[in-house]
């Protein structure tokens, strides 16, 4: 049980990173297999969601890592120890715990009101990325999560990549953050209140 708690805290200070099973089991001092009973478990009890990477071909889709969440965010941020909601905000985990957040309100979205989309995320070679993909009817619609209130041209490096390499089919993009009023960011990309899910258009 104490490697069990162990392993839940390490999965919780990786929210929003790339799975790596062996990292994971290296840090708990078990084993590769036992790490992955352990996810699955996880994952099967919805304590964790894991979100694939998207790419155009189904094949290179199943090939690369997946990044891990958990369903609650609640819970990941108790089992990094925080006690006190100014440690919180203060510390170098809470860009990671509002993706995580803002993440975990799109799976709801998803399961209980539209279960035809598909959510991924998207990483290309150069490291560019964009946290969230949401595709409905082969449109996607591109998602960045920024813990700010004025995200500005910075932040839209990845959707400027992902427009790029898939055209038409990015119906549009927004950037996830603490403004209180919608507004463009720059054409086609807008920065949207993040605390809650919004209509995709």
């Amino acid at each position: 049980m104490r490697d069990f708690e162990r392993f839940l805290r390490v999965c919780a200070a990786r929210c929003g990173q790339t799975l790596n099973v062996s990292e994971l089991a290296r840090d708990v001092g078990i084993s590769h297999t036992t790490a992955k009973q352990w996810l699955s478990v996880l994952q099967t009890s919805n304590q964790i969601f894991l979100l694939e990477p998207y790419y155009r071909s189904l094949g290179k889709r199943l090939a690369k890592s997946p990044k891990l969440y958990f369903a609650d965010t609640g819970l990941a941020t108790y089992l990094m120890g925080f006690e006190s909601a100014d440690t919180l905000w203060g510390s170098a985990y809470i860009g990671a715990l509002w993706e995580n957040y803002v993440v975990a309100q799109w799976v709801r979205w998803r399961d209980v009101r539209q279960p035809n989309a598909s959510l991924w995320y998207w990483r290309d070679q150069g490291g560019n990325e964009v946290d969230l993909i949401v595709e409905i009817n082969q449109q996607i619609f591109a998602i960045e999560c920024k813990l700010t209130e004025k995200p500005s041209t910075r932040e839209c490096a990845g959707i400027a990549r992902v427009s790029a390499m898939y055209g038409k089919q990015l119906a549009a993009a927004y950037v996830a953050c603490h403004t209180p009023q919608a507004y463009d960011i720059v054409p086609g990309v807008a920065a949207v209140n993040g605390w809650k899910v919004w209509p995709l258009k």
